[in-house]
């Protein structure tokens, strides 16, 4: 409990109408996939440590039962620490009903951010709002933004180079937007972001 106290929050044993800051600790025991269903839904969002690739413990399965059964946010943070500003920031849009969920939830840190990307890899002919629609819907929300285009050959390397190229520390995504199996059997860019990439991912499953 002492980063509570370090960021002036209050340890309490149960919440209390008010203002002051509070945080409580909370323990609870049995299979991971029930108790994120139970304290999930009821979280603003979970924050989990990315596990080590082909790791065999509970790691993955924490990562996704938060993602899967709590129907909230969920952010993930590399193992090795690095700095997150949530300044600069990239979304990764594939015209999805999950992505646009996603960037609904984010929309606090999206209004705080210095720079905001939006990146559609590969041409946008799907069924949903296309990256310049979801520019103007933040432009309702006083978010600027920039649209990039890449050529969609190679989508999680394509998202990881414009990491790069817009120096951008977090990314904003909706998770398994498409068959959920096929990309933990096959691999995909849901996989890739959540497993392999080094960087922070604030991702939504709906």
């Amino acid at each position: 409990m002492r980063h509570v106290k370090e960021h002036g929050y209050r340890a309490v044993k149960r919440p209390r109408l008010g203002k002051q800051r509070c945080a409580q600790w909370i323990e609870l025991v049995g299979a991971v996939d029930r108790l994120f269903c139970i304290a999930g839904p009821i979280a603003d969002m979970s924050v989990v440590s990315r596990p080590k690739q082909n790791a065999r413990g509970p790691g993955p399965e924490i990562l996704l039962s938060a993602l899967l059964h709590s129907g909230k946010p969920v952010l993930v943070l590399p193992q090795t620490p690095a700095p997150l500003s949530g300044q600069r920031i990239l979304v990764a849009w594939n015209q999805s009903v999950e992505a646009a969920r996603a960037v609904s939830a984010a929309l606090p840190l999206l209004r705080k951010a210095s720079a905001v990307h939006i990146c559609s890899c590969g041409p946008e002919n799907s069924l949903g709002p296309k990256a310049v629609h979801l520019a103007q819907y933040l432009t309702y929300w006083g978010v600027e933004s920039r649209r990039l285009i890449t050529r969609g050959s190679d989508v999680p390397g394509e998202l990881e180079a414009t990491c790069s190229d817009t120096d951008s520390d977090l990314v904003v995504m909706g998770a398994y937007s498409r068959n959920r199996m096929r990309e933990i059997v096959f691999g995909g860019v849901t996989q890739h972001m959540l497993f392999r990439t080094a960087r922070s991912v604030f991702a939504l499953h709906s």
